[in-house]
């Protein structure tokens, strides 16, 4: 039987790898409308990353036939935890039988199937699961086209490592915020020198700044005494223009703009740096 022009060049991506050749590098962003893809190239610090544009995973694939991919999951189709430390979960397995038992009493019985993500380094721990995405599904995309999956993780999570580049007290010891804005949907975690205390997702009234701006209030009332003003950075609020006062509203250090229509390059690309 004669291969579809699809299997070839799956194949062929395959053959490059065992010979050596370096696949192409790309960073995709799922998200519930669609998908976002960079080229993961050096660029000026000038220049802004072309960010092409896809109806779904597959459609990507077929694109990119043969490339790594490094994926990050929006928040809208996932849900994170933070477990306290009290708890003193032993490993990775105690934390994922917790977590499975959270997200089951507050989501329902379908939970239990959901794909999970867990992370314990020492007394910090956590999970994310995969509510509104196929992670089967994905990986036969990926397959189908000569795709390698690099990483799949939660968008919070992409540019963490370059936070303290923009903002470098971040990196100070002290309690500190973060909240990743992503339209009505708010990511907030708070660290003390690299080290998780909190993570949570929050929702907004509207997309727009004085609901933010109220959100913002209540999370750090709640969160007691911080070492600083909270990071901001997102998308997604419909009259978060520039140039309106927007730190002075929020009462936050924030980075870039809030007004886009779709995540900041240098968060999914871990290329923050400082405006000075």
């Amino acid at each position: 039987m004669s291969r579809s022009p699809t299997e070839l060049r799956a194949a062929l991506a395959r053959t490059v790898r065992r010979v050596g050749w370096r696949a192409p590098q790309r960073t995709v962003c799922l998200q519930a409308g669609g998908v976002l893809s960079w080229e993961a190239v050096k660029r000026a610090a000038s220049e802004a990353p072309a960010t092409a544009r896809f109806d779904d995973f597959d459609a990507w694939c077929a694109a990119n036939e043969g490339c790594d991919a490094r994926v990050f999951v929006s928040g809208h189709l996932l849900h994170s935890l933070w477990i306290d430390p009290a708890l003193k979960l032993a490993n990775e397995a105690a934390v994922r039988a917790y977590a499975r038992q959270q997200f089951a009493h507050y989501h329902g019985a379908p939970a239990r199937q959901w794909p999970l993500a867990v992370w314990a380094d020492g007394p910090q721990a956590g999970a994310c699961a995969l509510h509104a995405l196929n992670l089967d599904a994905l990986r036969a995309s990926a397959a189908r086209h000569g795709v390698r999956l690099r990483s799949v993780a939660p968008l919070w999570s992409a540019g963490l490592g370059s936070l303290a580049a923009c903002v470098p007290a971040f990196a100070d010891a002290g309690p500190r915020a973060l909240a990743l804005v992503e339209g009505t949907l708010v990511t907030w975690l708070v660290a003390d020198a690299g080290r998780v205390l909190a993570l949570q997702q929050r929702f907004l009234d509207a997309p727009q700044v004085d609901s933010l701006a109220a959100l913002l209030a209540r999370l750090v009332a709640e969160g007691g005494l911080m070492a600083g003003l909270p990071v901001v950075i997102g998308w997604g609020l419909h009259d978060a223009e520039p140039g309106t006062g927007l730190t002075s509203k929020l009462r936050a250090h924030l980075i870039g703009s809030l007004d886009g229509s779709e995540p900041p390059a240098d968060w999914v690309l871990n290329t923050l740096r400082s405006a000075a």
